[in-house]
């Protein structure tokens, strides 16, 4: 009696410390200072942080391709669980990497967590640069895409921006919020946490999209110069079709004489009011 009492003694006391370090993690995100750029004083995104973007510059022929790595922690639960094999959709990647198209990959800092190794990885490609998508993918308004509600702002903010710093060893300029939905004073905690925030003008459609042939024909209907074009790089049903709809999104805007480049290239020096 006195062993199995022993047994269950430890088990809530193990409990205890784990949801008490689990509330330390989570306060430690919003008292930490805010992560700065490498070099925020030679930045020119620095004029537009808290401010959202669109598009770029319509003058030139150029567009940005952009790839959400969302994280909801119902996701991550079906991920721990087998329920889903993998949320990391490796054949967008190896598609761009053949193809020499830049991207820019907005990754929620739970996606992050979960894959490290991948997230370091992709950084490290010069193809490539990485974006704050929240950390556990909430909707920051009252309805967005049936997205669970946000519980703590500043968290969503500084704990995905603190795991993509420590992770990627370089700050986000750039975020996204979670279905493109926020109100203003979103876009004040962006600027608290030195971040553009950058939406879409070109919904390429795949989230849960089965028809390949549609989303590629809804980014050949709605491009023009400077399009900011939205796409997903996760598995699990989320978007089946992306990678498939790929190639011939590349070769129809290569043929228009279209030229890819980053998110952050397309807007930068951009000026707004």
């Amino acid at each position: 009696m006195q062993q199995k009492l022993g047994v269950v003694t430890a088990f809530v006391v193990a409990v205890v410390v784990t949801l008490g370090l689990y509330k330390f993690i989570s306060k430690s995100y919003t008292s930490r200072p805010v992560p700065r750029p490498a070099s925020p004083d030679m930045s020119s995104l620095s004029k537009i942080y808290g401010q959202v973007v669109y598009h770029g510059k319509r003058d030139k022929k150029q567009v940005a391709l952009t790839f959400d790595a969302d994280m909801t922690y119902g996701m991550e639960k079906k991920l721990k669980s087998g329920v889903v094999k993998s949320y990391y959709n490796r054949k967008v990647i190896d598609i761009l990497e053949k193809e020499k198209v830049p991207a820019t990959l907005f990754i929620a800092g739970l996606w992050a967590q979960n894959y490290p190794d991948i997230t370091r990885n992709i950084s490290q490609n010069p193809l490539f640069e990485i974006g704050n998508h929240s950390y556990s993918h909430p909707s920051f308004t009252a309805k967005c895409f049936n997205l669970p509600i946000v519980k703590n702002r500043e968290e969503e903010f500084g704990a995905s921006q603190e795991i993509l710093t420590k992770v990627t060893g370089k700050t986000p300029e750039l975020f996204r919020f979670p279905g493109g939905c926020f109100n203003n004073s979103d876009l004040s905690l962006a600027g608290k946490y030195r971040l553009v925030v950058v939406g879409w003008d070109v919904d390429s459609g795949d989230a849960f999209n089965k028809n390949k042939d549609h989303i590629v024909r809804n980014i050949e209907r709605q491009t023009q110069n400077g399009s900011i074009i939205v796409m997903h790089m996760h598995n699990g049903g989320n978007a089946p079709e992306t990678a498939n709809a790929l190639p011939e999104i590349i070769n129809f805007l290569k043929g228009q004489g279209y030229e890819f480049i980053k998110a952050g290239e397309l807007i930068r020096g951009l000026t707004l009011q």
